[in-house]
């Protein structure tokens, strides 16, 4: 019987496939147990990851969001001695997106909360009757 514990290994993986559907905005596993071949192609790296993202999303940066493609790849490498650890992910990720530590922590302050409230009700207007942005972190796609 195989060892079903979860592994940093696993865990890196797992994330990236999380990684993959937010940005994709589609579950590369629909089919069942086998990944689908337009996620197939992604990950042997015939497709870029522009034609692959989530077609909701009002724009996004290219160089960016491929920068997130290589990160998605080694995070699901079928070689796990080549998978990075989960700091090497995080801060990659903060490289990518250039959120300081400082913006990436979530705040409890009630003008933390005005802020996220101001925040939601733009995208909402800015989307009119289509739905927000989905996948890539939305927001961080929308304003750059």
């Amino acid at each position: 019987m195989a060892n079903t514990e979860p592994t940093p290994e696993s865990n890196v993986y797992s994330f990236g496939i999380i990684l993959f559907e937010m940005t994709t905005g589609r579950i590369p596993y629909a089919g069942g147990d086998t990944i689908d071949d337009w996620a197939l192609d992604f990950l042997r790296g015939e497709n870029p990851m522009t034609e692959l993202a989530d077609p909701t999303l009002d724009s996004f940066d290219a160089d960016q969001l491929e920068a997130f493609g290589k990160v998605i790849r080694s995070c699901v490498d079928s070689d796990l001695k080549r998978r990075p650890e989960m700091r090497e992910v995080t801060s990659r990720l903060k490289e990518i997106t250039r959120i300081a530590q400082d913006g990436a922590t979530p705040k409890i302050s009630p003008l933390w909360w005005a802020e996220l409230e101001i925040l939601s009700t733009e995208a909402t207007l800015r989307c009119g009757n289509r739905r927000p942005a989905r996948g890539l972190y939305g927001r961080i796609l929308a304003t750059t």
